[in-house]
């Protein structure tokens, strides 16, 4: 597959997901700018924020809370079960149900034990209005309008919550500030869209590395949920088994599992994610575990984040991530929209509801 050939794109991107990837940048600042205008609150009484979310609700709450935990006093956590641990109670607890438009038997019981407990509690939704039905009233409910489809809408997510939580006061980050990511984000884009030659597009040619291979992605620190990212990307775009390993602890566990078999390991591909804020002691054990693995001869690459904040290293490395897979699935001939086994198993999940 020839991923400077434009023609192939037509025939493949039915939903035309290239055209949201580009338009990435404005999608962050659009949905920050939304999130500006959430209804106000009081903050200060707040000591701890819960995230409830699934799947890539889930993803963006890890990401934010990756973000927020580096900036202020009060701990943010993610929760993706059924039933919430006991320490949540009490109006002090904030506990933020993140919806993507799809109902959620999960969620919904995490956030009505959340109400039997006295926590504050926040809706947000994106897409649909489904979920106003559902609610008591005098519940807050924050509804973002997604500009893009499911599999890309993690950027506007964090967009949104970053803007809602800058505009209460959890956050000192102002709208010059995030003009400022949109042009970080704007001028990458420019150097990894579909018309620029794989010569000079870093993006195209790591994804011709990963045709035929399984693949890990390695992340440190705040750089972890941006490899789960990763790894959500490859696997719902492009059909590729892919999974997220944490440094440190994958250097010191993985590594001995190097070795057999030995047919399969010119198969596999070890990424790793980067970022100029990570702690020297974690560039170092990426280096001389990427070694240790060639040595042995399994495929790796590295992406180095761009970025002077956590905050435009993550979102740089997710932008450079979302076109990855969607290369990768042009040059699986796929559609990087299309289906797969989830959708069945959400199919049948619905049939056993209705049984």
């Amino acid at each position: 597959m020839n991923l400077d050939d434009l023609a192939q794109y037509k025939e493949l991107d039915l939903a035309h997901l290239g055209d949201e990837l580009d338009a990435f940048p404005s999608r962050f600042f659009n949905a920050f700018i939304e999130g500006c205008k959430c209804p106000l609150f009081d903050p200060s009484f707040i000591r701890v924020i819960v995230f409830l979310g699934s799947g890539e609700d889930a993803l963006a709450g890890e990401l934010l809370a990756s973000l927020i935990n580096l900036e202020i006093k009060v701990p943010v956590v993610v929760i993706t079960e059924d039933i919430l641990p006991a320490w949540v109670s009490g109006d002090q607890v904030l506990v933020m149900a993140l919806f993507d438009g799809d109902s959620n038997e999960t969620l919904l019981a995490g956030f009505s034990q959340a109400a039997e407990r006295n926590c504050s509690r926040i809706a947000v939704c994106m897409g649909e209005d489904w979920f106003q039905d559902e609610i008591e009233d005098g519940l807050t409910y924050w509804n973002l309008r997604s500009q893009g489809e499911h599999k890309t809408r993690t950027v506007e997510w964090i967009g949104y919550l970053l803007g809602a939580f800058s505009h209460i006061g959890f956050l000192d980050l102002s709208i010059t500030a995030a003009k400022n990511i949109f042009q970080r984000l704007k001028a990458q884009a420019e150097s990894i869209q579909r018309s620029v030659p794989i010569s000079e597009n870093p993006a195209k040619r790591m994804s011709g590395q990963l045709v035929g291979r399984q693949v890990a992605v390695f992340g440190a620190g705040y750089m972890l949920p941006v490899a789960k990212s990763w790894c959500f990307r490859l696997n719902r775009m492009a059909k590729t088994w892919a999974q997220a390993q944490p440094v440190p602890y994958s250097c010191f566990s993985s590594l001995d599992g190097i070795y057999f078999p030995e047919s399969t390991l010119s198969h596999l591909m070890a990424l790793f994610i980067k970022s100029a804020n990570d702690h020297s002691a974690n560039h170092n054990l990426i280096d001389l575990t990427r070694k240790l693995m060639m040595m042995e001869g399994i495929n790796t690459d590295f992406y180095l984040s761009s970025g002077t904040s956590p905050l435009e290293c993550i979102l740089t490395a997710l932008q450079f991530g979302d076109y990855l897979a969607y290369y990768l699935a042009i040059a699986n001939g796929i559609d990087p929209a299309s289906g797969g086994a989830v959708d069945e198993l959400i199919h049948n999940l619905g049939r056993l509801k209705k049984s």
